[in-house]
């Protein structure tokens, strides 16, 4: 682990970067304007150059429009923005290899395609690349290739292990959650092992998030297990290190409660039910929450988490602040422009915001 490193060149440029966020006045001008305004508004937010991925990235339904829609074809170009910030800040920063671990898990996804599309074929000889994300550490074609070769080289040992491991359980059982769990534990290494790598201050702050992103991960693969009515003893495989022992998933796995009942997280997840008005019926009950409601509160409690550092100005902790901000700008701009797709009105577009509170 290396000594302290200075981040403050680092988070003057950030600073810089900062100050070209939206503020709210500007989200409020965006959510007002008319559709075919949009662009033109976002425009003069810096988000002009957008362009759709060749391959890969996140896919809107088109709808009528189809995907000539220039607002379509600008929703599926924010899916690089994010990745492509964190690669820009990686160039001035004391500890890219820090950063690295926000991008991890767009290879490993990219990964699980490979997996599942070659598994497939009888030949690799037939093998036509499939759509992949461009948002990871490693090129897109690059991943490709060091799976139909079968030759890793060059790719960090975590993925290289886990993308063989999991092709050969794919081969033999064809259990396609399995191999997806160890890449998912792979992933969490390889992250893991980056923020080893670091500074002792940088090691730390990291390592507290990743043992809370753990805790969010491994809630979220439990209730997968119990949806897909998969045996319990699957969790145990599937479990990560993080605050909460690998009994509680288990037992997860076995109960229908979905709000992190007797854990840190709980208070979290029931203060926004009632922030966001999540209820059912007249009695003020909230309402079951599904698994796509606890992903989406995994990333805001991460975000969340992160945010909360941003008074240490010298640290990773302020270039974290700022990718996080980022990120979720990006976010809001992609629920804007899909609401402002389907007509949706502009103060329920607000609220789905939560702008009306």
């Amino acid at each position: 682990m290396r000594q302290d490193t200075n981040y403050a060149y680092a988070v003057a440029r950030i600073k810089v970067m900062e100050n070209r966020l939206m503020t709210d006045a500007d989200l409020d001008t965006l959510i007002s304007a008319p559709r075919d305004n949009i662009l033109s508004v976002l425009s003069g937010f810096g988000y002009q150059t957008v362009q759709a991925p060749a391959s890969g990235g996140v896919n809107e339904t088109s709808g009528q429009d189809g995907e000539s829609d220039p607002l379509v074809v600008f929703q599926n170009g924010l899916s690089g923005i994010f990745s492509a910030s964190v690669k820009e800040v990686m160039k001035f920063s004391p500890e890219p290899e820090a950063l690295s671990i926000l991008l991890y898990p767009f290879d490993f996804a990219n990964a699980k395609i490979c997996v599942k599309d070659l598994a497939s074929l009888a030949s690799k000889e037939d093998a036509s690349k499939p759509e992949l994300g461009e948002s990871g550490n490693i090129e897109s074609d690059r991943l490709w290739n060091a799976f139909v070769k079968n030759d890793f080289d060059g790719i960090y040992p975590e993925l290289a292990y886990a993308s063989k491991k999991a092709s050969q359980e794919l081969v033999v059982s064809g259990n396609a959650r399995k191999a997806d769990i160890i890449l998912d534990k792979a992933c969490f290494n390889a992250m893991m092992s980056a923020a080893y790598g670091c500074s002792f201050l940088t090691s730390s702050y990291l390592k507290k998030y990743l043992r809370k992103y753990a805790d969010w991960k491994n809630y979220i693969t439990a209730l997968r297990i119990r949806s897909a009515s998969s045996p319990e003893e699957l969790m145990e495989q599937a479990y990560i290190p993080g605050n909460l022992k690998p009994d509680y998933f288990v037992k997860a796995v076995k109960s229908d409660d979905m709000t992190f009942s007797g854990t840190p997280y709980e208070e979290y997840v029931k203060k926004e039910q009632l922030a966001s008005g999540d209820r059912k019926g007249n009695d003020g009950s909230l309402k079951k929450l599904t698994v796509a409601d606890i992903e989406e509160l995994s990333e805001k409690y991460l975000s969340d988490h992160i945010m909360a550092t941003k008074n240490e100005p010298n640290r990773i902790n302020a270039v974290f602040t700022y990718l996080m901000a980022l990120k979720k700008e990006i976010s809001t701009i992609r629920i804007v422009t899909v609401g402002k797709r389907a007509g949706i009105a502009d103060d329920d577009i607000r609220k789905l915001l939560g702008k009306d509170r």
